[in-house]
């Protein structure tokens, strides 16, 4: 693999579009590219519907489901120091009641009941990404979609009140993780973040963008622009205002090639 290629920006503003037509780009340009969206099953650092385990307590949930073993077993991947079972995706559930449940209230990252320390919180995202490097993808380009500020940000705020500078110690260990490849971010930017919030809310079909909403996004943006700001990593601020998404792709894989030929 020569790139890992990081999309951020806040939502609404086209992370996913973003990271999907710029890997169709590079494919049809002779690049061998994969692209993995926030939310996705098979996406191998979104722990999106995730419980944690310690060992100990994964062996007790072999013994006390038992016609479920096979299933935590495929669902579930193993350290030598905690388990992490997925038990659901965007859309499905992979466990039915009273497993379901149990397993909801050991979620250590989306909104958990208790949250694991932020130390360990750390150490799971940093193990997720050094696995992925580690392994043979027989790719050129790795994008990832939201996984590395946007929902990484969200989670410390919320779960540990996390300050910028505590958030940027945590980024920069999975960035050390990631080595030796280095990633490129790009951080997609409009001036109209409610406006782009609206289009893209009723895009999905969910619920309209209320004004705290959209306050609650311009105000993480600031925040993730500051974070920005602190970190080591070779990032690239582009202003998508316009809606101008073909001089956008453009310009990334003119940047994304030249940096791919110093790796």
């Amino acid at each position: 693999m020569r790139q890992l290629i990081l999309i951020e920006g806040v939502s609404g503003v086209g992370k996913s579009t973003v990271a999907g037509k710029l890997c169709d780009d590079l494919n049809h340009r002779g690049y061998l590219s994969v692209c993995h969206l926030e939310g996705d099953a098979d996406n191998p650092v979104d722990l999106f519907g995730c419980a944690y385990l310690t060992k100990e307590e994964f062996s007790r949930f072999l013994q006390d489901f038992p016609n479920d073993a096979g299933l935590l077993m495929k669902n579930s991947i193993h350290t030598a120091d905690y388990v992490l079972v997925h038990y659901r995706n965007r859309n499905v559930s992979y466990f039915v009641p009273p497993l379901l449940e149990t397993l909801k209230a050991r979620e250590g990252f989306y909104k958990p009941a208790k949250s694991i320390t932020m130390e360990q919180y750390t150490k799971v995202f940093a193990d997720c990404w050094r696995r992925y490097v580690s392994e043979d993808h027989g790719k050129d380009y790795a994008i990832f979609d939201g996984s590395f500020l946007y929902h990484r940000a969200n989670d410390l705020i919320n779960n540990y009140n996390a300050t910028d500078e505590m958030i940027a110690d945590h980024l920069e260990s999975l960035l050390l993780a990631m080595l030796p490849y280095q990633p490129l971010l790009f951080y997609l930017s409009s001036e109209n973040v409610g406006e782009r919030l609206i289009k893209a809310r009723k895009s999905r079909g969910q619920a309209p963008a209320t004004k705290a909403r959209i306050g609650f996004e311009i105000e993480r943006k600031n925040r993730q622009m500051k974070i920005l700001e602190l970190l080591t990593i070779q990032a690239h601020v582009l202003e998508i205002s316009d809606g101008n998404w073909a001089k956008t792709l453009d310009e990334m894989i003119e940047i994304a090639s030249e940096e791919g030929a110093h790796t």
